[in-house]
């Protein structure tokens, strides 16, 4: 029983009576969200009573909402060492394991808890969530599933489940999941985006578009939906309505930088210049982390390049910093065009200035490769792409980079086994089965490969130059000198001025004892190639043969 202190407050008498006033002074303090007093009078409440599970697992419950998880968990463990079927303590060690990154305990607890009780919605949510972080997608749609299936009214179930099979690329049954979520909670705006993004994913443009139109009619103030919308319009091409939604959103400065990028789509790069200049001038306030200025300048440098001014590129270039995330982009279109310039040693340079940054830029790789490659540094342009191999062992760009430097540093075979590779990956990849049938026409070997190959290249590509005069060059190969004259003069048709492939013509007319046309041709060569001596001597060859048109 309780009894009067002077001055009017409560005194309790017994443990049992003191721990029944501290708890109700808890729940007192809990319906006024004042949780420093319910969690003081709840600790008070558990001295006086220190093997009552209500009292450990109520503490336990104020203390997660406090933040102190490690507390929170000290007493509901103390309260599952007391009954180790309390669903509530399990509950909560279960979400501390969650959080504190005990992932695999936490799936387990979630498990027990749903095998004694399959309505506990939280712990549901929980383990679909902690499974579809784990990559385990099949068995937290199943989770999920059976949640709604129990019950159709939660919310967060539908959304989840919606979530989960849009990761799965079940994109129909992500639809239907987030249609649901919304037919519960019609201003749910997270499962109306989500719901956008998934017409998006099924080519439903107009239904994309009408969900952030709903989203933007109730909160025009929604920077995602209109930003997600710019980004559709973009995608569909609707580059006016793109930029009306990105002005909308005032003088930010990733709005300015967008409304640069459509502009530069649209060739208006007057236009874009003033815009990337413009989010240059933006500021933040005070507190607020500054903006990417390099990706500013990195824009800017490229619509000066686009205009030719190299000069005023060039600088542009230089400006952006390290610290940006445009930085290994600058050296690479820096290094070309100080490339192009004919300074090769600035070139290599501002490649190596963005590979210290990003050893895993790809461009940057192969246009050091390349670099090197036309000053027949060959051994340093395998070793840059051989390095990049490493964390990259299949992509094909480095690969085939890597291919053409073996082969012209008179390593054929290793050429041919880097473009393998990539055949092995991407069996329609036209250039590299182009390269390897060329390489053995070349040698005059694998002929009827060498065809093949080339053939499944040209089905590719059937308007590709040079792999129609690697299929010329193959029948010149084989004898069947009127195939070659065929195809030889369509490639040139195709690629005028390349003279390898007008050499080639020259060669097939020749052994076609078509000799004028041979003369032609081989003078052409030398016109587009002059220091060829092997082609001055066939042309004079040729001269010698009596006049003929041949077959």
């Amino acid at each position: 029983m309780l009894r009067a202190r002077a001055g009017g407050s409560i005194d309790p008498g017994t443990e049992a009576a003191r721990a029944q006033y501290f708890f109700l002074v808890a729940q007192l303090a809990l319906k006024q969200a004042d949780l420093v007093t319910a969690g003081a009078a709840m600790e008070r409440a558990v001295e006086a009573d220190p093997e009552s599970v209500t009292l450990r697992v109520g503490l336990a419950q104020i203390l997660i909402r406090r933040g102190d998880v490690a507390g929170a968990r000290t007493h509901a463990e103390a309260a599952l060492a007391r009954d180790p079927e309390n669903l509530d303590a399990l509950a909560i060690v279960a979400n501390v394991k969650a959080a504190t990154g005990e992932a695999e305990e936490a799936v387990k607890a979630y498990r027990r808890i749903l095998a004694r009780d399959p309505d506990r919605e939280e712990s549901a949510l929980y383990l679909g969530t902690l499974l579809a972080e784990q990559g385990h997608l099949a068995e937290a749609e199943e989770v999920l599933a059976a949640l709604v299936e129990r019950q159709p009214d939660s919310v967060l179930g539908h959304l989840y489940l919606g979530r989960v099979r849009a990761e799965r690329k079940n994109y129909a049954g992500a639809a239907e999941a987030y249609l649901q979520t919304l037919a519960l909670s019609p201003t749910l705006e997270s499962a109306r985006l989500d719901l956008a993004q998934v017409y998006e994913a099924l080519r439903e443009p107009l239904k994309a578009e009408q969900e952030y139109r709903e989203i933007l009619e109730a909160n025009p103030n929604n920077t995602r939906a209109r930003l997600r919308l710019s980004q559709l319009y973009i995608r569909e091409n609707q580059l006016d309505d793109a930029l009306a939604e990105l002005r909308f959103l005032g003088d930010s400065f990733d709005a300015r930088i967008r409304m640069g990028l459509i502009l530069f789509e649209q060739r208006r790069l007057d236009d874009a210049a003033a815009e990337f200049s413009l989010a240059l001038a933006t500021r933040v306030p005070e507190g607020q982390p500054a903006p990417d200025y390099g990706r500013a300048h990195y824009y800017l440098g490229v619509v000066e390049a686009e205009r030719n001014a190299e000069a005023a590129a060039v600088a542009r270039f230089r400006q952006v910093p390290p610290t940006s995330e445009a930085f290994a982009d600058s050296r690479a279109y820096l290094a070309y065009l100080l490339d192009r310039r004919g300074d090769a040693a600035a070139a290599e340079a501002a490649a190596q200035e963005g590979l210290a940054v990003r050893p895993d830029h790809v461009e940057l790789r192969t246009l050091l490769a390349t670099l090197y490659e036309k000053q027949r540094r060959y051994a340093e342009a395998a070793r840059v792409l051989e390095e990049a191999l490493v964390s990259l062992p299949d992509d094909e760009r480095i690969l085939y980079a890597l291919g053409v430097v073996y082969e012209k540093a008179g390593q054929r075979e290793r050429g041919i086994e880097a473009m393998q590779r990539i055949i092995a990956r991407n069996p329609r990849h036209a250039d590299a089965l182009n390269f390897v049938g060329y390489t053995w026409a070349e040698a005059g070997i694998r002929l009827d490969e060498a065809e093949a190959y080339i053939k499944r290249a040209l089905a590719e590509k059937p308007d590709d130059g040079f792999i129609t005069d690697s299929l010329g060059w193959v029948y010149y190969q084989k004898g069947e000198y009127a195939r070659a004259v065929e195809l030889l003069e369509r490639a040139v048709a195709l690629v005028p001025d390349d003279p390898v492939i007008v050499e080639h013509l020259g060669d097939a007319y020749a052994k076609a004892q078509m000799y004028d046309k041979a003369a032609q041709a081989y003078e052409r060569a030398l016109a587009l190639d002059p220091a060829k001596s092997e082609v001055k001597e066939k042309l004079a060859r040729v001269r010698r043969e009596p006049k003929g048109q041949g077959l």
